[in-house]
């Protein structure tokens, strides 16, 4: 990612990574309540941030979104 001397990101608008990986989105959904437990957190290695996910089992995609990235994952409920 390429940012400036703030470190702000100069491309207009988040990138995209596509998981299609249910085992993985599987993991992404179940990880959410042990990490609340342990007082545990996910952080984005290119800005920092922490990753959130705001999904239904019915979704047809799940997101998760921080600062600089949206990640699209399979719904690991509909496979």
């Amino acid at each position: 990612m390429l940012v400036n001397a703030n470190g702000q990101s100069v491309i207009d608008g988040k990138r995209v990574i596509k998981i299609t990986d249910s085992r993985l989105s599987n993991i992404a959904a179940m990880a959410d309540e042990p990490f609340r437990v342990l007082h545990l957190t996910v952080v984005c290695p290119d800005c920092g941030g922490t990753p959130s996910m705001q999904n239904a089992p019915a979704d047809a995609e799940w997101a998760m979104d921080c600062a600089c990235t949206t990640r699209r994952l399979v719904n690991a409920y509909k496979q």
